[in-house]
């Protein structure tokens, strides 16, 4: 998956197939871009689509499916953040 630990754009991608403990497709812990992606098929313990901490997001357009978490936040999980969602499928 990704990990966003300093300011990132994440555009046009799909983020498939991986897994973590914590954010299996992302993980962020800072401001970031999501746009026009999917993000499925991933898995983590905690939020296995995309595990937000104390970050700042946008997420655009973007689909998040199909993500399997063990725990908390099969799609999103958000702790100390706000989920950023507009325009999308989860």
């Amino acid at each position: 998956g990704i990990s966003c630990i300093s300011s990132a754009r994440i555009r046009n991608l799909i983020i498939k197939n991986n897994t973590g403990t914590y954010g299996g497709g992302i993980y962020s812990n800072n401001y970031f871009l999501i746009e026009d992606c999917t993000i499925e098929y991933n898995t983590a313990l905690v939020g296995a689509g995309v595990h937000l901490d104390n970050s700042s997001p946008k997420i655009l357009n973007t689909i998040i499916r199909n993500n399997i978490s063990n725990s908390e936040g099969g799609g999103i999980n958000c702790w100390n953040s706000s989920n950023g969602l507009k325009y999308g499928l989860l």
